[in-house]
Order: structure tokens, then sequence, then C-alpha cells
């Protein structure tokens, strides 16, 4: 750990959506910077694969699961690798994909507050485990 990083995060363990890239990967970098152990999700396996390495060789703990963060499923299996491989869960950073060039109705067929967003279901699902 660095002079920077003051271990808020100790002994914390984190989801991390979104992390293949972007803010999503700088988050889990720096919460496994901070002591939290990440469970990082994305669409990427080989993005997760690569971000899991650089986090364990800084001496950090970090899994990944693949999976579209759209899926509730896929939200569910994150969470259970959290709690089946650390023990418990206390973040959840929900970062999905930007979403895709398309106009609104192709986005939003129905109404708003009809639709959940992407990152609902990892939200719910974090939610019933986060002591």
């Amino acid at each position: 750990m660095t002079q920077q990083q003051t271990g808020r995060l100790h002994n914390k363990v984190a989801i991390i959506t979104g992390a293949s890239s972007g803010i999503g990967r700088a988050t889990a970098k720096l919460f496994a910077a901070e002591g939290a152990k990440v469970v990082v999700g994305a669409r990427r396996e080989s993005e997760l694969a690569s971000l899991v390495a650089e986090i364990k060789a800084s001496g950090c703990t970090a899994v990944a699961l693949a999976g579209d963060v759209r899926s509730e499923a896929y939200a569910q299996a994150l969470v259970a690798l959290a709690v089946k491989t650390f023990g418990s869960l206390d973040v959840a950073f929900n970062k999905p994909a930007r979403w895709a060039k398309v106009a609104p109705r192709q986005v939003f067929p129905k109404p708003a507050g009809t639709m959940p967003s992407p990152s609902i279901s990892p939200a719910r699902s974090s939610a019933r485990s986060i002591r």
C-alpha cells in the first residue's frame, strides 16, 4: 500500500461491475489498494483476467466473473461469489457499460419507471447481502 492509500476499506468485500475498463476498472484498482477484497464483473472476460492479475501483482485480492449486468441471474452470481469466496459483502459499486448510441425509444421503449436500469439487478441482489 502506498502512502496515499489509507486502508479505509481494509477487510471489506466489494463488488464492482463494469470493471473491464474506464471508471469501473479504476475503481476496482483503488478499492483493492485501499484494502478491499474485490469481486469484479463485466462482459469481457479477458480484460477482467488482466485486471485480476494486475490487482494480485500489487499484493491485493481479487476474483472475477464475466457476464451481462442486465441479467438478474448474473447479479445473483456476483453476490454469491463474493459471499462464498470472502464470507460477506460490504460494498457494491455498480457501473454498467455506457449506453449504445441509439434513439431514446430504442433504449426506453416503455415509459420511464416501468423498466429497470441495467444497474438495478446488481444493486437489488447486493442489497440483500450487504451487512
